[in-house]
């Protein structure tokens, strides 16, 4: 990785001239991770960000202003770290509209009055960006060797790993448990840096480099165990970044001998092994007892992914326990998998849990699915399958969660002759009222399907149950009720009508 002075330093893109044409601050100081070039323009949707984007403007310069500002707005959305647009002689110029919308965008643009060859400027600077990752990483390896050297020398002491952390990469570092409790900090105990600082290849100050922080889980048998924070002012984001999730392995190992499962944790991990791997049997029953669960209530699955990086899963699981403390997490294959027992209102409870979810997964690259609710928890395995399908067929975007509920009549037109599915959402959906008219005696399933098939019309479905529309209304009310709202307000009319018909059938 280099900084974008470095990048309009390098000889193919010094020599184009570069003028910066829109005031960014800190724009030099950013992160260039990699460099590409393109006329395409809805380029941004492929682009992942940190990138030095080079164009000839052929198209971009086309467009009237309104486009050009589109254009810059999409760029700063996906985190671009600055655009340079080949402004020759006699060629058009950047809208001043445009300009205005890369500044607010966060989008440093920079013109080049020069012809400028881009497979040079490409080749040499995304050798420089490969030469220092490679620096990073060999710095990296070698911290880890020392730690791994001290825990066989000296057992896994904490402190003194998260202190040799701390000073090689000259950061304040501090490990924080599951439950927040500090397990190590050395705050106020810098001893300078010994991996390749930001500006190495290039003479650049790394004092100027602003304070950073990073954070990310570690993780014990599935479990996110503690937290990884690390803060500098010497040491850019980007490569504590890096440093950190290559320290991943090393810490869970040093963390391991310190932490054994408890009875508890180890019940928790083979229950949730047993909902993905879809155990059936007095087997998984006696798991959930064991857990203090009823194996007949209500549950339900998130299942949650772009947790590569960060500390993203151990906030989430946090955020999840203050809504209902007995969810049960474990992380597989670079994907959390949470298992809830939905306590109380099952509906309200599940409603609950989505909500605290979106909430934690805000502003992060965590992305999730809840799947639908199953009215005995032995039968989790459906829940967790419809989050995983529709998280790999239909995913979210990055920071936010969905509901698979919502999903349910794109999941029917894929899957109408697979009637498990339509079983595991008809009753999800529809559970609630199917149980009321049994415990009650009282046909208000046949009344909603009856709506339905009126076009919800409450008079026509009055005269076709043969009842009083006053009656209609008070049935109509309580059906509400039992499945959560008013589902012409709540966008869910073809999912209940398609849930009713199949209950019906």
């Amino acid at each position: 990785m280099i900084t974008l002075a470095e990048a309009l330093a390098s000889p193919p893109l010094a020599a184009a001239d570069p003028h910066p044409v829109s005031d960014v601050p800190g724009a030099l100081e950013r992160t260039v991770r990699w460099v590409h070039s393109s006329e395409v323009l809805e380029i941004a949707s492929l682009l992942r960000g940190g990138e030095l984007l080079l164009t000839g403007g052929t198209e971009l310069l086309k467009q009237n202003a309104a486009a050009q500002v589109d254009f810059m707005q999409r760029l700063g959305e996906r985190g671009v770290c600055a655009l340079c647009i080949e402004a020759l002689p006699n060629s058009r110029r950047l809208a001043p509209t445009a300009r205005a919308a890369a500044e607010a965008a966060g989008v440093p643009v920079f013109e080049l009055h020069r012809v400028a060859r881009f497979v040079d400027v490409t080749e040499e600077a995304n050798r420089l960006i490969v030469d220092s990752q490679a620096r990073l990483h060999v710095g990296i390896d070698r911290l880890s060797q020392l730690i791994a050297q001290d825990i066989t020398e000296a057992g896994p002491d904490m402190t003194r790993i998260v202190h040799l952390i701390a000073g090689e990469l000259d950061a304040e570092a501090r490990l924080v448990s599951a439950d927040g409790s500090v397990l190590a900090d050395t705050a106020g105990s810098l001893t300078g840096p010994t991996l390749p600082a930001p500006g190495d290849s290039a003479g650049h100050d790394p004092a100027a480099v602003p304070p950073a922080g990073v954070s990310i889980d570690v993780v014990l048998d599935g479990q996110p165990t503690a937290e990884l924070i690390l803060t500098s002012t010497t040491t850019h984001r980007d490569h504590l970044a890096v440093a950190a999730e290559r320290l991943r392995g090393i810490l869970a190992l040093a963390l391991s001998q310190h932490h054994r499962p408890s009875l508890e944790q180890l019940a928790q991990n083979h229950l949730v092994s047993s909902v993905v791997e879809g155990r059936e049997g007095r087997g998984v029953e006696r798991l959930w007892q064991q857990n203090g669960l009823d194996p007949q209530g209500p549950a339900m699955v998130l299942v949650a992914s772009g947790l590569e990086r960060g500390a993203d899963s151990l906030r989430l699981v946090r955020t999840l326990r203050v809504q209902e403390p007995r969810i049960m997490a474990q992380q597989r294959e670079g994907k959390l998998v949470v298992v809830a027992p939905l306590l109380g209102d099952p509906l309200e409870s599940r409603a609950h849990i989505l909500h605290a979810a979106a909430r934690a997964a805000a502003g992060s690259e965590v992305f999730g699915v809840a799947g639908p609710l199953v009215w005995s928890a032995t039968a989790a395995h459906t829940s967790f399958a419809e989050a995983e399908a529709i998280l790999r067929l239909h995913p979210p975007r990055p920071g936010s969660m969905r509901d698979a509920l919502d999903l349910f009549g794109v999941r029917t037109l894929t899957a109408m002759e697979d009637h498990a599915v339509l079983a595991t959402y008809s009753e999800a959906l529809l559970g609630n009222l199917v149980r009321w008219d049994h415990r009650h005696g009282s046909s208000l399933a046949a009344t909603l399907l009856a709506w339905f098939e009126s076009g919800c019309n409450t008079t026509a479905a009055a005269q076709e149950l043969h009842i009083e529309r006053q009656s209609m209304h008070k049935r109509l009310a309580k059906i509400f009720e039992l499945v959560g709202g008013d589902p012409r307000r709540e966008g869910r009319v073809f999912a209940l009508h398609l849930a009713a018909r199949y209950l019906a059938s």
